[in-house]
């Protein structure tokens, strides 16, 4: 689907999954201002946070309005640049997500870095379905460590 940021595209796909649709939902959202005091860009660091407040309430308005359009089990995750403890949470709930990690989660899911993970920005939501299990794993093979996760359709608990 085409972001409104085309170097942060939301990625949907829809698959049959035992039977039954099931659309998955990609992002990688915006991070937060925190760069420009990685490069030490204080004085710009007023104009940078006011963008990327901006950009970021402009991308999660558009991945709200296309879950609402979604009918049937959904997989949402990716890379949000969020902790569990910002607002995009509680729009996600609203749209009837549920954080895999918040039902299903062991160890800190922490994700970011890699080599020492400190803070949880990757995840996995879904609607839908049930989470049996969400956990990330040690791996180099990104400056994140993947977030892993089991999910089943809550017809088949019985």
């Amino acid at each position: 689907m085409p972001s409104q940021y085309p170097h942060r595209p939301i990625l949907v796909a829809q698959i049959q999954w035992r039977g039954q649709p099931l659309t998955l939902v990609n992002v990688h959202m915006q991070p937060n201002a925190t760069q420009a005091l990685l490069r030490r860009d204080l004085p710009g660091l007023p104009r940078r946070t006011r963008d990327v407040l901006q950009i970021r309430k402009s991308q999660w308005a558009q991945v709200c309005s296309l879950l609402a359009a979604i009918d049937g089990p959904v997989l949402f995750g990716g890379d949000l640049n969020g902790t569990p403890k910002q607002r995009f949470r509680t729009q996600l709930r609203r749209e009837g997500l549920v954080d895999s990690f918040d039902i299903a989660g062991s160890g800190f899911g922490f994700s970011i870095s890699s080599e020492l993970p400190l803070r949880r920005i990757d995840a996995i939501w879904s609607r839908g379905l049930l989470a049996d299990s969400s956990r990330t794993v040690a791996s180099r093979a990104s400056d994140h460590r993947p977030v892993v996760a089991t999910f089943c359709l809550p017809e088949s608990l019985d």
